[in-house]
């Protein structure tokens, strides 16, 4: 089977579920350094290809989790040599997402994929591995950072992101700006922002489709403060302005 992926892959560079299947074949089967390889190919073939970006970033927090489990492994039989070279693990998933996320640039809409599957895998690595190693929650925290401000200078709509001189989009689906948003306020929310402090960002950005999907997640949250009331308050008020205007 191996070798007729690698056929097919030759013949028809520029399918993507070819180099995918190829890949997944190869890590099914233990071989790692193949499938990057094949996906690094594919990449090459389709360089901005969002599928082929997000499993190559998958592929990467797996080795990184692999890595950690075999030093957690080396520590309990005391192999203090080859725990102590295992480094920053999360530095090559952190590198793939600048990447990935420059090579999207020109398309809001595989933004927004590849920062959602970013963000999945970052709090799937999170809950398996932030609590392994000082090094990794270091690492982590630094992926959690990079995501958050990735996602804030690519908000739709967003003034800071505007100042900022990043990418700027002349149109956005909004599916895509209502998930670029979600990541940055989910973001913010894990690093300890209040939902006052994120309402008054996304009352900014104008777009209708942000603040109603906002206004539906502030909605179901737990009522535990007056601040989150607040909050929702609002955000009510932005969207009730948005609407106006659109209206006139």
């Amino acid at each position: 089977l191996n070798r007729v992926l690698l056929r097919a892959v030759k013949y028809h560079p520029k399918e993507i579920h070819l180099w995918l299947l190829a890949a997944d074949r190869e890590l099914q089967q233990g071989h790692v350094a193949a499938a990057r390889k094949l996906l690094m190919r594919g990449l090459r073939c389709s360089p901005k290809s969002v599928k082929l970006l997000v499993e190559f970033l998958r592929l990467e927090a797996g080795v990184a989790g692999q890595l950690l489990a075999a030093q957690q492994l080396a520590d309990e039989q005391g192999k203090e040599a080859a725990s102590a070279s295992t480094g920053d693990v999360w530095s090559p998933a952190r590198l793939l997402v600048q990447k990935g996320l420059t090579r999207l640039s020109g398309s809001p809409a595989d933004t927004a994929i590849f920062l959602s599957a970013a963000r999945e895998l970052l709090l799937e690595s999170v809950a398996k591995w932030s609590k392994s190693t000082s090094s990794s929650s270091v690492g982590l925290q630094a992926w959690a950072q990079l995501l958050q401000k990735s996602a804030a200078e690519r908000r739709p709509g967003a003034l800071c992101a505007i100042l900022a001189d990043s990418t700027c989009w002349s149109e956005v689906p909004e599916d895509a700006a209502v998930a670029i948003w979600e990541v940055w306020w989910a973001q913010e929310r894990d690093a300890g922002s209040s939902w006052t402090e994120i309402a008054s960002g996304i009352a900014s950005c104008g777009v209708g489709a942000v603040l109603a999907k906002a206004v539906q997640v502030l909605a179901e949250e737990p009522a535990e403060s007056k601040e989150s009331e607040d909050a929702l308050l609002q955000l009510v008020s932005s969207a009730g302005a948005v609407s106006n205007a659109s209206a006139a």
